[in-house]
């Protein structure tokens, strides 16, 4: 199952990238309008996280036409239809300028065999209707919605494992650091503090062997003679000052 983010900048950053794909989209296919919403399995409906054209009290209205008519709409071969024929009961929805529009056309948001969410453009009243020709250019932009709704469930996914891994380091009895490739400290857990004495606020973003300055009872420093990838460090950058 495919999870939308659920923090502030997550979220927010996945939707700006939904309203350029839609923004686009509404413009490619002649529309004055438009929705993008993905599936919430927690809340069991459809979730509007870009509109176009549309203000918040029309997509407000338009709910019975996101929970009923367009989901089975991108669902079906015909992808294109009149909202006046779909739902005759609904108040065709008005553009912020007044203009009304009828004609519909929806696809769903596909990643592999799974339906994250569905796409659909309006067109004013008074235009042409949809047609088979539009369907492939809703369609390159329905895979560029789902593609963006994927990477960023990834996102979420890792950002999750980073932080739990960090909250079983952080509270480990162990003193544990964690280097990156320039020998950098990344990270210092608490028991890590309390084994050298420093804040990991000093250390983080040195080099590990300044921190650590491990000595052999000659006082030779032990990273510098021993360390494996201090060594290969050295090979990488042969003008490293050593303590």
């Amino acid at each position: 199952m495919v999870e939308i983010p659920r923090t502030t900048v997550e979220l927010v950053d996945l939707e700006a990238t939904l309203m350029l794909i839609l923004r686009n989209a509404v413009k490619a296919l002649g529309g004055g309008a438009g929705v993008i919403a993905t599936w919430s399995e927690a809340e069991r409906r459809f979730v509007v996280r870009a509109a176009y054209g549309l203000d918040t009290k029309t997509l407000a209205k338009l709910r019975p036409l996101l929970d009923e008519a367009a989901p089975d709409l991108a669902g079906s071969r015909e992808s294109f239809a009149l909202i006046s024929q779909l739902l005759p009961e609904l108040a065709l929805p008005p553009s912020p300028d007044g203009a009304r529009h009828d004609p519909i056309i929806a696809l769903p948001l596909q990643v592999g065999k799974q339906s994250v969410g569905l796409i659909y453009v309006l067109r004013p009243i008074n235009a042409g209707s949809f047609t088979r020709m539009d369907q492939p250019v809703l369609g390159a932009f329905a895979e560029q919605a789902a593609i963006s709704v994927q990477n960023a469930s990834l996102a979420h996914i890792l950002s999750e494992e980073k932080r739990r891994i960090e909250s079983i380091l952080e509270s480990s009895a162990d003193g544990i650091m964690s280097i990156d490739a320039r020998c950098r400290l990344v990270g210092f857990n608490l028991a890590m503090e309390k084994l050298t004495g420093y804040p990991r606020e000093e250390v983080l973003g040195k080099e590990c062997f300044r921190v650590l300055n491990f000595r052999d009872r000659a006082g030779k420093n032990l990273c510098n003679l021993w360390c494996p990838i201090l060594k290969g460090y050295a090979e990488a950058a042969p003008t490293l000052e050593k303590p």
